[in-house]
């Protein structure tokens, strides 16, 4: 279903960010200071700055005030794995994931 294959993408993808998390880390604390060669690739630290817009530091007159909003409209697809009982008294009902194997 393509529910299922939603989901499962979107677990890979963390798992993956996770792991993309991990191996910045190691290699910040690595303390490189010049390029380094992979086999596919090469990895650079570059340092900087990012400007960000501090919203908090506003007044609260200005803050609260719906004319310095722009409210756009959004849609989110939220994917939760599914808790599938032990048992769920449907047996014999369509239910593909049980099996009985009797010895002979």
């Amino acid at each position: 279903m393509l529910v299922d294959e939603l989901g499962s993408i979107r677990d890979e993808m963390n798992e993956l960010r996770c792991r993309e998390a991990a191996l910045r880390q190691h290699l910040l604390e690595a303390r490189i200071n010049a390029p380094i060669d992979g086999r596919d690739y090469t990895m650079t630290v570059r340092r900087g700055q990012r400007r960000r817009f501090d919203h908090a530091a506003l007044p609260d007159r200005v803050r609260e005030d719906l004319r310095y909003w722009k409210v756009t409209p959004i849609t989110t697809l939220l994917t939760t794995p599914r808790v599938r009982p032990l048992f769920d008294g449907s047996a014999g009902h369509g239910d593909d994931d049980f099996h009985v194997i009797e010895p002979f």
